[in-house]
């Protein structure tokens, strides 16, 4: 049997690229003959970072975290750190000594949250939100505590705020832009989704980010902002953004710029060793949604399985979740510039809005309904003339038969 196919990281990534190994051997009837070595830090291995926030709102149980299949293919390794790639031997150094042979490596080290503050770990009571442990930690705290601040509107940070107030904490969002969810909705959308929150208790500190930490007795005691006002609290919760995780890969040589630097079949720039996920980055673009680092996971899956692929290339690729009950999509350009379609009840928390430039759809926020959310992505993609459907496109009673050619 060939060396092994060693995976450094147990994250979401690793398996999707596990199961797609699987289902495409499968599919093309090739017998995947090596043994996948699984190496990740945390004692827990693949398991759904989207559903933390579920769980920490009680809608999901643990179990249904689990992504991973077991397999006398796999070999799990959790709990282990890799210390060190040795790319000349083609071995990995973890830190118990240990040393593994691999005949390809792959790289899923995903990311890590951007701390803007110096020594957090030093102060109790702030925590990120971005594993199991952080979970943990943030259910315990939960009952004791009266007061958290959740500093960035992001996905993440909602969703943590979500959760928190779920469980009688009493919650302040702050955020720097003046917006929630800035990088996915206009003003407008996100004002429907911010009265959303507001009704169950959450509040909101917007146009003015975190400036220091306050402290007493080494617990936090709340934070000032930029604007010079102060909100206490004794749970702080940082969810400003997330910086890939390149460390090993810078020490063994690879080139790196904000990500690991990988080519349209996911290698690096040394033989035998890939990267998908989190911490790579393609072209300008980083990644952290599920969408695409599921598409790196298939085209990868392929390259290691010897079936022919087309490379990976950056796409629209949408964001489409249920925050706080209400859907929420949104995809391609939102041109404040281009040409503006909007239909809005705020009675039904329902908004449509479409971006047209010349008789194309080149963007679409939806919140409270993703009726035709998929479509919409296909006629982004294939830049159609929408003349002859945009009334129907605009209240969303298209059909797939009204588009021809696609």
């Amino acid at each position: 049997m060939s060396k092994p196919l060693v995976i450094v990281g147990a994250g979401m990534a690793a398996a999707y690229l596990v199961a797609s190994l699987r289902a495409n051997s499968t599919t093309a009837g090739i017998a995947f003959d090596r043994k996948i070595i699984l190496i990740g830090e945390e004692p827990f291995a693949c398991y759904n970072r989207i559903l933390l926030s579920s769980v920490l709102a009680q809608r999901a149980e643990l179990g249904d975290l689990e992504m991973i299949e077991e397999g006398a293919d796999l070999d799990v390794r959790t709990g282990s750190r890799v210390a060190q790639i040795d790319a000349s031997d083609c071995q990995v150094c973890l830190e118990s000594g240990e040393r593994i042979a691999y005949g390809d490596l792959v790289l899923a080290t995903g990311s890590s949250v951007a701390m803007p503050i110096q020594d957090a770990d030093s102060v109790k009571g702030v925590l990120g939100f971005r594993t199991l442990e952080d979970l943990r930690e943030l259910q315990i705290r939960a009952r004791t505590s009266e007061r958290a601040i959740v500093v960035g509107a992001g996905l993440l940070g909602l969703e943590a705020a979500w959760g928190l107030v779920g469980l009688g904490v009493e919650v302040t969002v702050v955020h720097r832009q003046q917006h929630i969810l800035n990088r996915q909705l206009d003003a407008d959308a996100a004002a429907v989704l911010q009265t959303r929150f507001e009704k169950e208790g959450v509040q909101f500190q917007l146009g003015s980010g975190l400036d220091e930490v306050l402290v007493n007795e080494g617990h936090v005691a709340g934070i000032a902002t930029r604007d010079g006002s102060q909100i206490d609290g004794d749970l702080l919760v940082i969810a400003t953004g997330i910086r890939p995780n390149v460390g090993l890969a810078v020490e063994a040589g690879l080139e790196v710029d904000r990500g690991i630097l990988v080519n349209g079949w996911l290698a690096t720039s040394r033989p035998h060793i890939y990267a998908l996920g989190e911490c790579i980055q393609a072209g300008a673009d980083t990644f952290g949604h599920v969408a695409p680092i599921r598409e790196q996971a298939d085209i990868l899956a392929r390259r290691l399985l010897d079936i022919d692929t087309n490379p990976f290339l950056v796409s629209a690729y949408p964001t489409q979740l249920k925050i706080s009950g209400l859907d929420v999509f949104s995809a391609g350009d939102l041109d404040e510039c281009a040409e503006t379609i909007t239909l809005a009840s705020s009675s039904q928390q329902i908004y449509r809005r479409l971006f047209i430039r010349e008789n194309q759809l080149v963007g679409a926020i939806l919140l409270g309904s993703r009726r035709n959310a998929n479509m919409l992505v296909d006629l982004i993609r294939e830049g159609v003339d929408i003349r002859r459907f945009r009334n129907q496109l605009a209240f969303g009673a298209l059909t797939p038969g009204i588009i021809a050619g696609l």
